[in-house]
């Protein structure tokens, strides 16, 4: 008997094998580009005074969904940042960064903002279910996603 049909064999009640590995019956794989998008800011979007910036050292590597923190700073003072928006997956963009976890979603309070230049703001689909689209993971090929 093949190794691979063993496996199969052993998975819990309602995984399946994947080219992944196993997963729930009820997700698929895709590529990330099929289920998101990288948040662009829209043409003429100014601030006069204060602008919500996520710095890098905000965004958590523990698990944690939301950023430490959220920096107030004076529009003057954000040169440079990823524009995101209220409910954007914050993914770095840096090997180590990403290696060790470090993603975040932009609070829902927070309806527009800057993040450090160091993260992908990546928005969104329709077929990424509210409340499952923060359950993902690096993977060599891919990335996973729960699609209900």
């Amino acid at each position: 008997m093949s190794e691979a049909l063993m496996l199969s064999e052993a998975l819990p009640e309602g995984y399946r094998m994947t080219e992944l590995g196993p997963l729930p019956e009820e997700w698929r794989v895709v590529r990330l580009g099929e289920v998101v998008e990288i948040s662009k800011k829209p043409r003429k979007l100014f601030w006069t005074e204060k602008v919500p910036f996520i710095p890098m050292d905000a965004i958590p590597d523990d698990g944690a969904i939301y950023p430490l923190r959220v920096e107030w700073r004076a529009s003057e003072d954000v040169r440079s940042g990823v524009y995101c928006e209220a409910g954007d997956i914050l993914f770095a963009k840096i090997t180590p960064s990403l290696e060790n976890g470090k993603q975040a979603m932009v609070p829902p309070e927070i309806k527009r903002a800057f993040a450090t230049t160091e993260v992908y703001p990546l928005s969104k689909l329709a077929l990424i279910h509210r409340g499952h689209e923060y359950a993902w993971g690096p993977l060599e090929e891919g990335y996973w996603f729960p699609l209900l």
